[in-house]
């Protein structure tokens, strides 16, 4: 595309999100990790129309423009998002019908692994690629992959419902999707002074990260060794019964008893008892009409902080820790950026740490 053409495909300009941001920059910083590389798979059936997918992907991609958007990230400069009027979204197609099924999923095992190593190129729109495959035995594997600088998890599940309404020819509404500029501005609304104030006070007498050393041997870390394993619980209904009535007696949510739960586990596991990790918020503020609706990266990782409490003072502590978490939401635009240095820790600290 010549660079006249280019300009005149602009729809819209404007800032990243503070959790945009943050993802830009660990993108930038590691390019081949695949980190923030998202990629969904699905089964389809053997009467898929492979090109009324493809057109009901064309709708849908036509309707939002974060479905059109790339970064502008020049060093020293504020990074833009930019949304282009029309885009041409790369679409793959693979027919593996002649080889066995086992033969199949080792092929779309390669294929994912190599698409997630390929990443993007920030500057270039659409940040989304598709692959079809026709698979044996007369069915489909479809997957997507996108930047998870485009999409939150509330987001990508209501486009893929909106594709699924565009290709059974089913009407979603004529109004068009809330834009993302009202986010922007009412962002830029926001008292960043005062967000500032608050977590200078929550990191208060709080001084530095705590690694998870005590997990393996000083020589071995087990994430660069691939000597890690993942173990995998299912909670009973009679556990998921019990967590609840314990959260009800003691009035607080149960994501407040697993949050604490993980606090408890990672002071173990670190010899700490001030420690700080990640919550995930939705970021879709309650005084913006139609955050709801907004098809866009919205969520965000705010701070939790938490000393670790006697044991006879549990359910005072889960209480706090309620509390304390409630009154960060009222924060949750704030640029995570921004929080060691409000805190006057240093930059790379993440999301663990403790004194």
């Amino acid at each position: 595309m010549s660079g006249l053409s280019a300009r005149k495909n602009i729809e819209d300009i404007y800032p990243l999100t503070p959790a945009q941001q943050g993802m830009l920059f660990h993108a930038m910083q590691a390019p081949d990790s695949g980190v923030y590389i998202e990629q969904l798979t699905a089964y389809l059936p053997a009467d898929l129309d492979p090109g009324l997918l493809r057109e009901a992907w064309d709708r849908i991609i036509s309707r939002h423009p974060v479905l059109r958007t790339l970064v502008v990230a020049d060093r020293g400069k504020q990074p833009l998002q930019l949304v282009r009027q029309r885009v041409t979204a790369p679409w793959r197609d693979e027919d593996w019908r002649g080889i066995t099924e086992g033969e199949a999923t080792k092929q779309l095992a390669d294929l994912l692994r190599e698409d997630r190593r390929a990443g993007f190129a920030l500057d270039r729109a659409p940040l989304m690629r598709f692959c079809l495959i026709a698979w044996p035995g007369e069915a489909w594997r479809f997957v997507w992959t996108f930047h998870h600088l485009l999409l939150d998890g509330w987001s990508t599940a209501r486009i893929l419902e909106e594709v699924r309404a565009a290709y059974h020819g089913v009407e979603r509404g004529s109004s068009p999707p809330a834009p993302f500029r009202a986010f922007v501005s009412w962002l830029g609304k926001q008292d960043g002074a005062a967000a500032a104030r608050y977590w200078r006070s929550v990191f208060q007498g709080f001084t530095g990260a705590s690694p998870l050393q005590p997990l393996w041997s000083d020589q071995t870390d087990p994430l660069e060794s691939g000597s890690y394993r993942r173990h995998h619980l299912d909670l009973t209904p009679e556990r998921v019964a019990a967590l609840q009535a314990f959260a009800r007696s003691a009035r607080v949510t149960p994501n407040t008893v697993f949050q604490g739960a993980w606090a408890c586990l990672l002071s173990r596991f670190s010899g700490d008892d001030d420690l700080v990790f990640g919550v995930t918020v939705s970021g879709r503020p309650a005084d913006l009409p139609h955050a709801e609706d907004m098809v866009v990266m919205l969520i965000n990782t705010l701070p939790q902080r938490g000393k670790q409490p006697d044991q006879t003072q549990v359910v005072d502590w889960l209480q706090t820790q309620h509390s304390t978490h409630t009154e960060s939401r009222g924060k949750e635009d704030s640029d995570m950026t921004d929080v060691p240095r409000a805190s006057r820790l240093a930059g790379d600290t993440g999301v663990l740490g403790g004194r």
